[in-house]
């Protein structure tokens, strides 16, 4: 026996689509809901998905004997329901109404309360307890979507694996967790939500004993990324802008890692540390003063005697790579047993500093190499190695090349021996009892016997290189 078949949307009763067949209709329904599911283009598989699968009542309209004509009375059924005010989906193009349709659709959408009724927050409702509209949740991040559609638009995932990870709890392949919401915006969550919610929600801030319950309220407080934030709880990072973050586990304990653990440990380490400083005069130390941090140090010395040291200077001497600051000295400081660590410098004599540098082109006189570099626009550092003669000059790029030396006291130049040598030589003599000639360089004596700079360089230092024959003795 032939049936002809009727589909009507219960969500809205002018949506039908007419069909014949000659099997079941449970068959023939199955058939075009896997069409829809397969992203049929035909104007009724697109109604089936888009208002939902469930949406819809399936009804026979007439059982037919084999020998009638099945498509005359197919004809005759959609001609019937054609005639009424509804949207018949047998056409596979969505653009081939009527005008006519489009009146009766016009004055059926009037009558029900507008074309736009369906989106008005209490429309909104009724659809997603219809099914017709599903909204959603990112857990991670908490952006709220319409739909599946909505959300695969937005995020560049697919609306499978969207719906999967709402329907089991298991993030995307992109890490991404994502649960339905009820009516009334809750999350729905499965057990498998519930499981890895938490972890992925919530973080603690160690350093202030702050709980965030998300990445994106952890970055919004400390001002920095969600990257960082999660890169920092996972042990990537010790810090994120000096605090330490990690993860809560779903009984609130919590997830440490064993870069959370060294960091700790070496925080534990440093609060049994302080500061010392004591002035230059102050040579026996009587007059101390002690800090607990390097900031206190600081700002307690700017406050008291206006001079404001430096953070880096001040840990270049606490490890004995300098001995003091503007005229302070400071050191490591052991508050269990309340005496300061000193490095081997700590234990010398203050050597004094000269700081004056003299222009010898000129005669003048500057307190610093900084500031002799800003007056000629010159390189501090350069100025500093013409002052020790390690270059002869400095300016290549100028027309004038310039020659510093330190100043003393009354700032009256003080010339090593290497001052007074031609400024055409350049490091230590050198005499060849071969060619029974000296020469002022390394690289006078290799332009002239064409022996590689290195080879010679190698020799002087005493390792057994051939010259070809050739000694050479630094005079």
């Amino acid at each position: 026996m032939a049936i002809i078949y009727l589909v009507q949307s219960t969500l809205d009763k002018t949506k039908i689509y007419i069909g014949k067949t000659d099997r079941s209709l449970a068959e023939r329904r199955k058939e075009h809901e896997d069409k829809a599911a397969n992203h049929s283009s035909t104007k009724f598989h697109c109604e089936l998905l888009r208002k939902g699968l469930d949406n819809w009542e399936w009804r026979i309209l007439e059982t037919l004997d084999p020998a009638a004509n099945v498509f005359e009375r197919e004809k005759y059924w959609m001609q019937k329901f054609d005639a009424l005010p509804i949207d018949l989906l047998n056409t596979a193009s969505t653009n081939s109404n009527t005008e006519t349709k489009r009146k009766k659709a016009d004055t059926l959408a009037r009558a029900v309360g507008g074309k736009n009724v369906w989106k008005s927050a209490s429309a909104k409702k009724w659809m997603i307890l219809s099914g017709k509209l599903k909204p959603l949740e990112n857990t991670e991040t908490k952006i709220k979507y319409e739909g599946l559609l909505d959300a695969e638009r937005k995020t560049g995932e697919t609306r499978g694996a969207i719906k999967k990870s709402c329907d089991t709890g298991i993030p995307t392949s992109r890490g991404k967790l994502y649960a339905w919401l009820d009516i009334k915006g809750n999350l729905k969550l499965t057990e498998n939500h519930i499981k890895k919610v938490p972890r992925l929600k919530r973080v603690k801030n160690k350093t202030t004993g702050e709980i965030y319950n998300s990445l994106a309220d952890a970055a919004k407080n400390i001002g920095v990324s969600m990257n960082i934030i999660r890169d920092a709880c996972n042990g990537k990072y010790k810090t994120t802008k000096g605090q330490i973050v990690c993860f809560l586990d779903d009984n609130g304990n919590e997830v440490l890692t064993e870069t959370h653990k060294n960091t700790l440990l070496r925080l534990e380490e440093k609060k049994k540390i302080g500061f010392v400083a004591w002035r230059i005069e102050d040579k026996n130390r009587s007059k101390p003063y002690i800090f607990d941090s390097i900031l206190e140090l600081i700002n307690s010395i700017k406050r008291d005697s206006g001079e404001e040291l430096s953070r880096s200077h001040i840990l270049d001497i606490c490890k004995g790579k300098r001995q003091h600051d503007q005229g302070w000295r400071v050191a490591y400081y052991d508050k269990e047993k309340k005496e300061p660590i000193f490095r081997n410098k700590h234990l010398l004599p203050i050597r004094e500093k000269i700081r004056g540098v003299i222009c010898l082109n000129d005669n003048k006189v500057f307190s610093n190499a900084t500031e002799a570099g800003k007056f000629y626009n010159l390189e501090s550092g350069q100025i500093l190695l013409c002052c020790a003669r390690k270059l002869k000059s400095t300016g290549r790029n100028l027309k004038t090349k310039y020659k510093f030396a330190h100043t003393d006291k009354e700032g009256k130049p003080i010339l090593t021996p290497l001052h007074s040598e031609s400024d055409s030589w350049l490091g230590k003599k050198i005499f060849c009892p071969g060619l029974g000639k000296e020469f002022r360089s390394v690289a006078e004596f290799c332009r002239e016997t064409n022996i590689p700079a290195k080879r010679v360089s190698k020799y002087l230092k005493g390792k057994n290189i051939d010259l070809g024959g050739l000694t050479l003795v630094q005079v």
